[in-house]
């Protein structure tokens, strides 16, 4: 996996996986702008979430929050630049959390991630850890590499955990271990 989302970018990854519109604009190389659109639209309905997360054994209760991405690289969505540190290497994947914000700035923030520059924001908190597992009773939709993966519930949770040098990606000059 490259990237894990828990929350509102797991919700429009969801929609517009299912949109009929998103098959129309694609008969025209233009279906990467049902998600723009479904941004703005389910922004205003969207209802922040509160979960339980525990990041190599010490555990946090956060409110208010919009989203979790869990990142083993720094890009997603198409050029998003979601985790600036991140790298697939490190023995660490990276959580970008973001919660507290209004409607408006999440929507200022979406810009901000093609920068890298979100994280500037008091709203976006960035951890890191090799083992995560979050939990919530409020129904919260995930994703993995933008597929729809299930629902963190009152009866499950999300547990990612990373193996190290289990996966050879090729760089320049030869095979490496990640």
């Amino acid at each position: 996996m490259n990237n894990i989302g828990v929350g509102f970018d797991a919700l429009i990854a969801q929609k517009a996986n299912a949109s009929p519109l998103k098959k129309k604009l694609n008969r025209w190389s233009l279906g990467k702008l049902i998600y723009p659109i479904l941004l703005c639209r389910e922004t205003f309905t969207f209802t922040p979430f509160q979960v339980t997360i525990e990041i190599d054994g010490v555990k946090q209760t956060l409110e208010r929050v919009w989203f979790i991405t869990i990142s083993n690289q720094p890009y997603f969505g198409g050029g998003m630049k979601i985790a600036p540190e991140a790298s697939p290497n490190d023995g660490e994947l990276d959580l970008t959390i973001v919660s507290g914000l209004s409607k408006w700035k999440l929507l200022f923030l979406f810009i901000s991630v093609f920068f890298g520059k979100h994280t500037e924001l008091k709203e976006v908190h960035t951890l890191t850890g090799s083992n995560i597992t979050i939990g919530s009773g409020e129904g919260v939709p995930v994703h993995a590499d933008g597929d729809f993966a299930g629902v963190i519930d009152e009866d499950s949770e999300l547990n990612v955990k990373i193996l190290p040098d289990s996966w050879k990606m090729l760089n320049r000059s030869r095979w490496q271990k990640c």
